[in-house]
């Protein structure tokens, strides 16, 4: 399963020629056909009649919210995979956020498990109960990758930390939940290059609806209605990059993994810019509280989260954020929670200082939060 990233030069003659990659931008209308074309523009051979899908189902959201994959765009390639590429098994696979005691739940809420019922052929599995193997990377591998063809289906999104999440970032849902803290604590854009060594075969993004944040409060929807489509998982997010105007040196993880040389690519389809969204700076202010998530893994943020909602509103989300940032403004000073290893500049933190997580206990002076991560009670 696992291979070597593949060289983009090839010989001709003893002559160097490059290799030309393509990436099809299309409009979502009509799913099904557009699919299909996606798959038969790139040339999609598949290297097995087995399946992977990494789709995004990060947390508690329902499909089409431009928070998760929407569940019918995986509805449809699952039938083209049966139908046009004899797919005998597939796998849907996720690991969400490390917050999450049943990632199960998930896959009903999303509407994915009505796929089961639709499809024989198809199965879902909770990563985080699989089993592993180690491999030649700085991170475990699921066995279940095996002998099977991997197809990556990510959102397109902005992402505090990480800046863009789209190809890329939606596989380090494959990995083990102590991992994920690893590459936090090591530093997360240093080890998000690593994951193109899970050498999808296909990545298919789903730009129908998306956010240019956390999707948290705070984030703005956009209704792009298209689909993206390539074999290279890192031309991917180049371009997803480009479409929603973010300097590809402005996202470090990206900037190690472009080539110094060009990436020679065709895009089939219209390309434009479609917005201008802005690198986040790992703070949120909400009345007066301000949250700063640093390094930190989305364990902690869904943690603090589920900390600040009063116990009377805890199934009332948006309401139990909204009603802590109002009596916030009737306290006298600020509340600074503070998240991650790591922190630039301490000098600006204001008011009672709180330290949420075992990662930031020794950042500066203030109330320690244990827990990796913390209980809300």
């Amino acid at each position: 399963m696992y291979k070597k990233k593949k060289k983009f030069l090839i010989k001709y003659n003893n002559k160097k020629v490059i290799k030309i990659e393509k990436i099809v931008i299309t409009n979502s209308k009509n799913l099904k056909e557009k699919i299909r074309y996606c798959l038969e523009t790139i040339n999609f051979k598949p290297s097995s009649k087995e399946f992977v899908l990494k789709p995004n189902i990060c947390s508690k959201y329902k499909s089409g919210s431009g928070h998760i994959t929407n569940v019918k765009i995986v509805d449809e390639l699952i039938e083209l995979l049966i139908k046009n590429y004899a797919a005998k098994r597939i796998i849907i696979a996720e690991g969400p956020s490390l917050y999450l005691k049943e990632p199960m739940e998930l896959f009903e809420y999303a509407g994915y498990k009505k796929l089961v019922k639709k499809f024989p052929e198809v199965s879902l599995v909770d990563i985080y109960h699989t089993k592993y193997k180690k491999a030649d990377y700085n991170f475990k591998v699921p066995e279940l990758l095996d002998n099977r063809c991997l197809i990556n289906l990510p959102v397109l999104k902005g992402h505090p930390q990480a800046i863009l999440t789209c190809a890329i970032k939606n596989l380090k849902g494959l990995l083990t939940r102590e991992d994920k803290k690893k590459f936090h604590r090591e530093g997360l854009h240093s080890n998000l290059p690593s994951l193109v060594d899970f050498n999808p075969e296909l990545t298919l993004v789903d730009a129908t609806i998306c956010q240019d944040c956390t999707g948290d409060l705070k984030s703005k929807k956009y209704k792009f209605d298209l689909l993206l489509c390539a074999k290279n998982p890192i031309l991917v997010d180049v371009i997803c990059a480009k479409l929603v105007g973010i300097d590809i040196n402005e996202i470090p993880y990206l900037k190690a993994l472009v080539p110094k040389e060009k990436l020679n690519y065709e895009i089939i389809g219209e390309f434009r810019q479609l917005a201008n969204w802005k690198p986040y700076k790992n703070k949120f202010t909400f009345g007066k509280i301000d949250v700063y998530i640093n390094d930190c893994c989305s364990g902690c943020i869904v943690a603090l989260y589920e900390y600040l909602i009063p116990k009377k509103l805890k199934k009332l989300y948006i309401l139990g954020i909204a009603v802590k940032i109002l009596s916030s403004y009737f306290k006298k000073q600020r509340t600074s929670y503070i998240m991650g290893k790591t922190m630039e500049n301490c000098n600006n933190v204001k008011g009672d200082i709180i330290l949420f997580g075992e990662c930031a206990k020794n950042i500066i002076s203030g109330i320690h939060v244990k827990g990796c991560p913390p209980l809300p009670e």
